[in-house]
């Protein structure tokens, strides 16, 4: 199984984080990218905790911290890049640490009426690094995202 599905239907192109039981290349031709989850239950429930953290026993420190930083970032797109078409989030159920800063990344979010937000990066050890302390107080404004962060 794919872990993401591009589908290009006419001129919109849709990606789908693909890890429903997790929780789960340019084209000119397209006008806006979708990112959605596959499921029910989850838009994006973050990094895979298990590789991850093996990641960090595994590999030397320098050499890790490179494919961190110096990458695209969380799915891609929460890292600076210069992307010239909108990108739409389209947020069915759990969007967690990292799928929260994805989210967070995109132009326009759209929720389903289950769509829950959580940074659970501290209770793991880490923090929200893609971007996510930055955006979210630029979207929903500094009181509520102060919350957010800090419980």
């Amino acid at each position: 199984m794919d872990s993401i599905i591009y589908e290009k239907l006419d001129d919109i192109v849709v990606i789908t984080i693909n890890r429903p039981a997790k929780m789960n290349d340019s084209d000119d031709s397209s006008r806006v990218a979708v990112i959605t989850g596959a499921g029910k239950q989850s838009f994006c429930a973050g990094a895979d905790l298990k590789t991850y953290t093996m990641s960090f026993a595994t590999r030397p420190a320098p050499e890790f911290r490179r494919r961190f930083t110096n990458g695209p970032g969380f799915g891609g797109i929460t890292r600076g890049l210069n992307i010239d078409k909108p990108v739409v989030a389209a947020i069915n159920g759990y969007a967690i640490s990292g799928g929260f800063e994805l989210a967070l990344a995109a132009d326009i979010r759209f929720c389903s009426a289950n769509a829950e937000f959580a940074l659970q990066d501290v209770g793991w050890g880490f923090h929200a690094c893609d971007g996510g302390l930055v955006r979210l107080p630029q979207i929903v404004g500094m009181g509520h995202a102060m919350e957010m962060i800090l419980s």
